[in-house]
């Protein structure tokens, strides 16, 4: 599975909308199928990758080098509670995907 060089369907809205990120720190969460995420580690303050799919993480891992990049199935913001502006989630279409990111995203 290659990252593609076209942006997906919900990246091409963020990038539309990406005056949203400017100097935000954020937490990026789910299977991300394009760069757009990479591109918003140029326009945000700070950016966190949490993969739960070794595919995508192996995939883009390389390429995040100056973020926070965790593969986990368990992500609840390591051992210091870190803040986030905001957290983008690229939400799968099974119902029960994104009932297991946020319980693994959200704080306990």
């Amino acid at each position: 599975m290659a990252i593609n060089s076209t942006l997906s369907n919900p990246s091409q809205v963020l990038q539309r909308n990406q005056s949203l990120f400017i100097d935000k720190s954020i937490l990026v969460a789910g299977n991300i199928d394009d760069h757009y995420p990479i591109h918003l580690q140029t326009i945000a303050s700070s950016s966190t990758f949490c993969f739960n799919d070794y595919r995508y993480y192996e995939q883009l891992k390389e390429q995040l080098t100056d973020s926070d990049v965790h593969f986990t199935a368990d992500y609840q913001g390591n051992d210091t509670p870190q803040k986030f502006d905001l957290l983008l989630i690229y939400i799968p279409k099974a119902k029960t995907e994104i009932e297991y990111l946020l319980a693994n995203l959200t704080p306990t």
